[in-house]
């Protein structure tokens, strides 16, 4: 292989890498401010239950998750959290904050300082767009105004107030946000359209505002039904809620170290690329392989039989128990050396 060749594969090996969907956010909560400004501490929890329930139910890798309450909310600590992202195309990103919002100004930080519009978006970087912002402050939808990058959801309109004391112990805004995620709303856009009219039947003084500056849906987890959504990277405890397609041009890739419950589903590569790093665990583990390619992980044998082409193989690996005959006639079936097949 010359240097060229070499230097070729070096570039796509970059670009598969560069273009893995991984989630990262920054989360702030204030209720701490200096008298006479303190606020419940309903802000503080909202910060920490965004972070839980992404982290927790949309698998997101918590060492990609910065959260600033309090006295460590000062806005230098929460711009550098916002500039340690990747911050690429391909990485959807978060912002939320949640605490005081002064008019004309922006959102408050606990050092006394404010945080603008302009100067968030310039944080994220002026050509950047694949990132949510979500903000439960008094005047937010000033930065739906002038924010002209990703995907901008706030609380209240720019000369509205917003308020605490809302559901699950939550600031109003954020309480609807959260109930939005728990119920299965993963895109920023739908998230914000669910929510805003709950917001407003609870508090009619407000009025959540959106601003939209991103071409697609904004996804907020990995896709576990379905075709594929941009190339991910899989982390942690996933149980899958449906069949799964991997799409031409796309790659999943199954982290080792992460456990992946199939239920009764499959995950079919239909012109894409699927990866299982070594240490991963998936169960039930039947896969159609051609040569070293992995071409789909099935939940049973019967299923796996009936989706293998031509010159394919069905590897049976780890423990599975047969609960039917099985006819495999001219079907190359290999069990490896570990597997273990019960009756």
């Amino acid at each position: 292989m010359n240097k060229l060749h070499r230097i070729i594969i070096l570039l796509l090996l970059m670009a598969v890498t560069a273009f893995s969907q991984e989630f990262h956010g920054v989360f702030v909560g204030i209720s701490a401010y200096p008298y006479p400004n303190t606020l419940p501490n309903d802000c503080v929890w909202d910060a920490q239950d965004m972070r839980n329930i992404l982290r927790d139910s949309y698998h997101w890798n918590s060492n990609n998750l910065s959260l600033l309450t309090d006295v460590s909310a000062k806005k230098t600590n929460i711009l550098t959290a916002i500039e340690n992202m990747p911050r690429t195309s391909a990485q959807n990103d978060i912002f939320f904050f949640s605490g005081h919002g002064v008019y004309g100004n922006g959102i408050l930080t606990v050092d006394y300082e404010y945080i603008k519009p302009l100067e968030l978006q310039s944080t994220f970087g002026t050509s950047y767009y694949s990132y949510g912002v979500f903000l439960d402050a008094c005047y937010s939808g000033r930065f739906t105004i002038y924010m002209t990058h990703g995907v901008v959801s706030a609380s209240s309109a720019y000369n509205e107030v917003s308020y605490c004391g809302g559901i699950g112990g939550h600031s109003v805004y954020t309480g609807y946000i959260c109930q939005g995620l728990d119920n299965g709303y993963d895109v920023v856009e739908e998230l914000h359209n669910y929510a805003a009219p709950l917001i407003t039947s609870y508090e009619p003084d407000m009025t959540p505002q959106l601003n939209d500056n991103y071409s697609g849906n904004l996804i907020l987890g990995y896709t576990l039904g379905g075709n594929i959504i941009n190339d991910q990277n899989w982390y942690g405890s996933i149980d899958i809620e449906n069949n799964i397609t991997i799409p031409s041009g796309h790659t999943l890739t199954i982290k080792s170290g992460t456990s992946v419950d199939l239920g009764n589903y499959s995950i079919a590569v239909n012109g894409g690329t699927l990866i299982v790093e070594e240490g991963a665990i998936i169960e039930p583990n039947i896969s159609i392989s051609d040569g070293s390619l992995n071409l789909g992980q099935y939940a049973s044998l019967s299923s796996a039989i009936s989706a293998q082409g031509s010159g394919e193989t069905v590897k049976i690996n780890g423990t599975y128990t047969l609960t039917q005959n099985i006819s495999a006639s001219s079907k190359e079936i290999s069990i490896d050396s570990a597997a273990v097949i019960l009756p």
